[in-house]
């Protein structure tokens, strides 16, 4: 797919850089040597192994006396890897919020290339609700999912400039010692000016069964992709299902049982497991409901969702604001093109120096909008 801003001709640094995206203003993750990792990790031995996903794998390993979760990126020469390095820990360093995992160190050292994290000992929602022999209560899932709704709030609504994460998924919420989650695994964010309604992409992102139907279909993402995500979320806190069971996703799964559901019977849909109080599940499953059925533009924004998980705003109230809030930055059914975000650029420039295209500019690696 073309793009406009292939063509570029020399601008001018925005007039106000964002304080969140300025290296200058925080002291920042620590650089490691490839050996010292090397050497915390039994040289990434599979006894270390704590996951693996499409690009790369997290080990754990010990660093001055204290584990820490140590990802290291496959080197895939056709996606830059060194790209993907500078974007993830220019996303991570830009953000400060207690349901955001930080970024305590990496190495860039040839094909080299790690970030390391934190160690959570709960590790992720997904091993808790799928591979641990405890099960998570009631109020321990939505304490989760007002957490992750808030971690993502920030991303959509309080930074400079918008964050869309865009590989929401149980396996990238980690859980602390008190199961509070930490929204992990920036690797695919995308900056998203407050101009843009969507941007374009020529493949699909994410994991498959919690990327938005109509992102598969056409290519194009926004927050609200992240909306439908955190909607297969919720589905997991619900029903307990792993995304994928005995071959059938679980948005197809709940589609068929979700009215009875939503009707208040609780049966054949909810984790039998589950001791529950009855109108915080109304509120979840409604929730759900809202963030997978309809179209992107019909969805609720994060900030509205929030709100009705904690019962701020009802039900109805919430039915009756989808699209209307702030978090929807859509004009009707107008779609404005992917040259008018401000998004991650895969190409293996350093942070430095500006180009302009069009209604774009180009800020080292990065493109906003020139509204």
């Amino acid at each position: 797919m073309a793009r406009s801003w292939e063509k570029e001709s020399r601008g001018t640094m925005f007039s106000k850089p964002s304080p969140e995206l300025n290296p200058s203003k925080s002291i920042g993750p620590r650089k490691y040597s490839y050996q010292q990792l090397a050497d915390a990790t039994n040289h990434f031995s599979n006894n270390h192994l704590l996951g693996e996903g499409g690009f790369g794998q997290v080990y754990k390993g010990l660093l001055d006396g204290e584990y820490y979760a140590i990802k290291k990126l496959k080197n895939f020469p056709d996606l830059q890897s060194g790209g993907k390095l500078q974007d993830e820990i220019m996303v991570v360093s830009s953000v400060r919020h207690k349901n955001l995992v930080k970024l305590l160190g990496y190495c860039n050292e040839g094909a080299n290339k790690l970030l390391v994290f934190k160690y959570f000992h709960n590790k992720s929602l997904s091993s808790q609700l799928h591979k641990s022999d405890q099960n998570l209560d009631w109020q321990k899932r939505m304490n989760i999912a007002k957490g992750t709704a808030r971690g993502l709030e920030y991303l959509h609504e309080h930074c400079d400039v918008r964050i869309i994460h865009l590989d929401i998924k149980s396996d990238n919420i980690l859980l602390d010692d008190e199961f509070k989650p930490k929204l992990a695994d920036f690797g695919l964010a995308r900056f998203f000016s407050n101009a843009a309604t969507h941007i374009s992409e020529s493949k699909i992102i994410g994991t498959r069964v919690y990327v938005d139907p109509f992102a598969i279909e056409t290519r194009q993402y926004s927050d609200k992709s992240d909306i439908y995500s955190f909607g297969v979320i919720l589905l997991e806190l619900v029903t307990g299902r792993m995304p994928i069971e005995n071959g059938v996703d679980i948005v197809k799964w709940a589609k068929s049982r979700i009215k009875k559901a939503l009707n208040r019977e609780f049966a054949a849909f909810v984790d039998s497991t589950l001791r529950f109080d009855h109108t915080e599940m109304y509120r979840m499953i409604f929730c759900a409901d809202a963030c997978i059925s309809n179209s992107p533009n019909l969805r609720p924004s994060i900030k509205k969702i929030l709100q009705a998980l904690e019962g701020i705003l009802s039900p109805d109230e919430l039915s009756s604001q989808k699209g209307l809030d702030n978090g929807v930055r859509t004009r009707g059914t107008e779609v404005v093109s992917s040259d008018n975000c401000f998004r991650v650029f895969r190409v293996s420039q350093r942070f430095a120096g500006t180009r302009q295209s069009g209604k774009s500019t180009r800020v080292g690696r990065f493109y906003v909008c020139n509204s």
